[in-house]
């Protein structure tokens, strides 16, 4: 009886092990800071499917939301990406304004003669989404901010120009919430 009490209590202490090891997997991501929180974000400059620039000093004023993609990760922050359409479709039309949505998909792969089928082919996504989406072409935006080729990436930089979130691969329920947060304060502090 007593061997079977400590196995029981070995047993307990291992769950309990394993529990806090997960545990602490899934709120690193969440509490971790990027290297890139509270630095200037680069100047850098994407291009839509019909050749539509898009540079980060076009958004000096606004809170920038930036989601880059490639064509084999788009789906992967489907639940972070409603959560944001909800929150900016709820805000007021003044507030609306003062945000920034940057989609991004990584080109780099797109080379002649099949760009233009790429290009076509963002021109096609953008009709179905709503807005434009833009391409990475040579790599310089994942380059510049450190951002993972095969993952989900999200960055919010502010109004300033100051990276406020940075963060590439699935963001769990609690992260979108802190997210979501994130994007409420920022809307404050500019009223």
């Amino acid at each position: 009886m007593q061997a079977n009490s400590s196995i029981i209590r070995v047993n307990a202490h291992w769950n309990r092990l394993v529990f806090l090891v997960l545990l602490a997997g899934i709120a690193a991501p969440l509490t971790a800071n990027s290297p890139w929180k509270g630095r200037a974000a680069p100047d850098f400059k994407v291009v839509s499917g019909n050749d539509r620039v898009a540079t980060l000093k076009q958004f000096r004023g606004q809170i920038l939301v930036i989601m880059y993609e490639s064509g084999d990760s788009w789906q992967k922050n489907r639940a972070l990406k409603r959560a944001l359409l909800k929150l900016y479709n709820e805000a007021a039309p003044a507030q609306r304004l003062k945000i920034g949505r940057l989609p991004v998909i990584d080109c780099r792969k797109a080379v002649w003669p099949i760009t233009n089928i790429y290009k076509q082919k963002l021109v096609e996504h953008s009709m179905q989404e709503g807005l434009t989406i833009f391409g990475d072409w040579d790599g310089n935006l994942l380059r510049q901010l450190s951002l993972q080729s095969d993952q989900s990436n999200l960055v919010i930089i502010d109004q300033a120009g100051i990276v406020r979130y940075h963060r590439s691969g699935v963001i769990p329920a609690a992260g979108i919430t802190a997210v979501q947060n994130l994007m409420r304060q920022l809307l404050a502090g500019m009223s």
